[in-house]
């Protein structure tokens, strides 16, 4: 992104999905949106782990996003799609 290096792109996404997960006072529907929104980017931080798999700091980052994804939808009494959410399942069989 914009010549940044890789941990940057991490640190950068991690920060967005922060101040997503942070927002209060959201109603039903915007929180319908969000959750919805955080599954569609789960998806893709787990294509980014696929492909940066050899490298441990990237996918160390990569899985605290993917938490924080969780631990926000679980808060708001939702699930996400069934889809595999942890680094080793998804390294192991790379």
């Amino acid at each position: 992104m914009n010549g940044e290096s890789r941990n940057q792109t991490v640190d950068s996404l991690a920060q967005l999905v922060d101040s997503c997960v942070r927002i209060n006072g959201l109603s039903k529907e915007e929180s319908d949106r969000l959750i919805r929104q955080l599954s569609e980017a789960y998806i893709g931080i787990i294509n980014l782990s696929i492909t940066y798999k050899d490298d441990n700091t990237t996918c160390a980052g990569l899985e605290y996003i993917l938490e924080s994804i969780d631990d926000f939808v679980d808060r708001q009494g939702a699930h996400l799609p069934d889809l595999p959410h942890k680094m080793y399942a998804i390294t192991d069989q790379f």
